[in-house]
């Protein structure tokens, strides 16, 4: 009998290709910018640079997070005093829109990697990013496969654990206790802003035992609300038609959203009805908050008039050692995954939520709101796609 020995288990020799990228990544120090974080953690630094990358590191760029430089080098990593070195490479991370002289260091058709906030882009620094052809990735519009902001979902964790910690501050000085304390006086807590933050908020506020209600603009948002928790917390949709001031109900009041300017001057926000030493603050998305009492850059809470304000811009800015792992993990899994299809192209064909985090694109503009702003054209990022 003749054997068929094809049918056997062959030995064979399975040749393993490793695409590695072979570019470098740069990590740029933002306290330049007023910002304490950085981008890469030593550990997640370490992990690209086993994907193939070879990561560059600003002098000082982790101190304020609680990484030193010798941290850095002892995992491979190099550590430069030279910002051409820094923007010279072929993907930049840098939180902040960085400076126009330094766009300028770029080389053409790099990569730039930010949080790129639209009221911080100028008209000037656009251009620029345009003119060289850079390729400009914003982590807030990195969407996940349940079509939420990846990154804006994450950081909404990080100011609803901070809400407490900022909000006990003012009642230890007021000597009362803050939460819900049986035989003591239940706080009544408005969140102003039904959406990702908010519901993280109202979720983390409710375990103090704050007698909760909710107002927005959005029917969905507050009918989303309703079935997130099950109908446990009054909801409101604004404006309240109601003959006195809403804000005069309650305790605490935080603004987890930027509401339109015509909405606000509505008489239900008249500041005169706040409660006496009541708390408000405010996480706003442009430098005057919602209800515009001062201007400030960073947190800043104050007593104005008889009440307490806080202004919060770029919250995770006020906790660098919290914040950054979140995004040094954040950039870290975007970076393997790309490292994977070897090329920055390919990444973004495959994955179309990625894709609308693309700003700008080898000198075209690919994001909506970019090109309303400056009235420019705008590209759509499925017929990029198709062309690449």
């Amino acid at each position: 009998m003749k054997i068929d020995y094809q049918l056997f288990t062959q030995t064979e020799q399975i040749v393993s290709i490793k695409n590695k990228p072979n570019k470098t990544i740069s990590v740029c120090n933002e306290q330049r910018y007023g910002d304490q974080r950085v981008s890469l953690s030593p550990t997640h630094a370490l992990e690209i640079h086993r994907s193939g990358y070879q990561v560059i590191v600003e002098k000082g760029a982790g101190i304020a997070s609680g990484f030193s430089d010798r941290d850095y080098k002892a995992v491979g990593v190099q550590v430069v005093d030279d910002k051409q070195t820094i923007f010279k490479s072929d993907v930049v991370c840098c939180l902040n829109i960085p400076l126009l002289s330094e766009i300028n260091m770029m080389r053409p058709k790099t990569v730039l990697v930010s949080e790129f906030q639209l009221r911080r882009l100028n008209d000037q620094v656009l251009q620029s990013l345009l003119v060289k052809e850079i390729t400009t990735l914003s982590l807030e519009h990195i969407y996940d496969n349940n079509q939420e902001k990846a990154y804006y979902r994450i950081m909404s964790d990080l100011f609803a654990t901070s809400i407490p910690t900022m909000a006990s501050q003012i009642y230890l000085e007021r000597k009362t206790l803050f939460g819900g304390v049986s035989g003591f006086h239940q706080p009544s807590l408005a969140i102003f802003g039904a959406g990702m933050t908010g519901e993280k908020v109202g979720e983390l506020m409710n375990q103090f035992g704050f007698d909760l209600t909710y107002f927005d603009d959005s029917m969905s948002n507050i009918r989303q609300i309703q079935k997130r928790f099950n109908n446990a917390f009054k909801t409101n949709i604004l404006p309240c038609h109601t003959s006195r001031d809403v804000l005069s109900d309650f305790d605490i009041i935080i603004f987890t959203k930027e509401f339109d300017r015509f909405l606000l001057d509505h008489p239900m926000f008249d500041t005169s009805h706040i409660k006496a030493d009541a708390l408000v603050l405010d996480l706003a998305f442009d430098y005057s908050g919602n209800l515009q009492v001062f201007k400030q850059s960073n947190l800043c809470i104050q007593k104005v008039n008889h009440y307490y304000y806080g202004l919060i811009n770029d919250f995770s800015k006020l906790f660098p050692i919290s914040a950054t792992p979140i995004i040094s993990h954040f950039l870290y899994s975007y970076a393997i995954k790309i490292s994977r299809f070897g090329s920055l192209v390919d990444f973004i064909k495959y994955d179309s939520n990625f894709a609308r985090a693309l700003i700008t694109y080898r000198g075209v503009v690919c994001n909506p709101n970019v090109a309303d702003k400056f009235e420019l054209p705008l590209y759509e990022i499925d017929f990029i796609i198709d062309s690449l």
